[in-house]
């Protein structure tokens, strides 16, 4: 049965559909990791609105790849092939991105509480939140997928007007790829913040102005 395959490794499994059947306001769900337990509080909001992070969390813990170290509360996640390892502060709700990451066998690392700086490749960087899975999302579709390659013949010492900068993927690939100048617009005060962060940190701060 489906249901008992993806929280076999929880030891109080149906706690979770009771919650998200809304038989219980919210819960304790008891994770078997490959030491100790982790134990992580659950509502009936969460579990809608954050459906690929307790997917991503079950997989790692049903396929064995986290240890939890109480005595320094510190976990341990493994690659998919269960070869290298990465150790992290304690924080369950980062597991959805770290699982991204590491299965896309990306290098990174924590930087603080809230970021995570990935590395692309050799010279282009960024900071990412470590709880919002969708800002690497955006960094795959634009530099694995290449969704904007039907462009990069155009942007040779070009002008381009970035509309809705996010966290400055998009306006820094085009940098990358020969842009002269990048003028890019970000409304949200967090998001905006991100993105000078991320052109100063790919030292892109004479090609690329934000607004």
């Amino acid at each position: 049965m489906k249901l008992i395959s993806d929280l076999r490794n929880t030891r109080n499994p149906w706690d979770y559909y009771f919650v998200k059947w809304g038989f219980k306001k919210e819960a304790i769900l008891e994770l078997k990791t490959l030491s100790e337990p982790i134990f992580i509080k659950i509502n009936k909001d969460e579990i809608i609105y954050k459906k690929g992070l307790y997917k991503a969390i079950f997989n790692l813990i049903r396929e064995n790849r986290v240890i939890y170290n109480k005595e320094r509360n510190k976990m341990i996640v493994y690659d998919k092939d269960k070869i290298k390892s990465k150790e992290f502060d304690l924080d369950i709700f980062a597991l959805e991105v770290i699982k991204e990451l590491m299965d896309y066998g990306i290098n990174f690392y924590q930087y603080d509480r809230d970021f995570f700086i990935t590395e692309i490749n050799q010279y282009t960087k960024f900071f990412i939140r470590k709880h919002f899975v969708s800002d690497w999302q955006v960094l795959v579709q634009n530099f694995i997928y290449n969704q904007y390659d039907f462009l990069y013949r155009f942007l040779k010492d070009s002008y381009v007007l970035d509309i809705g900068a996010y966290i400055g993927d998009t306006a820094i690939l085009f940098c990358k790829k020969g842009a002269k100048k990048v003028y890019a617009f970000e409304p949200h005060p967090l998001l905006f913040e991100i993105c000078k962060k991320n052109i100063e940190l790919n030292n892109l701060e004479k090609k690329y102005r934000i607004f």
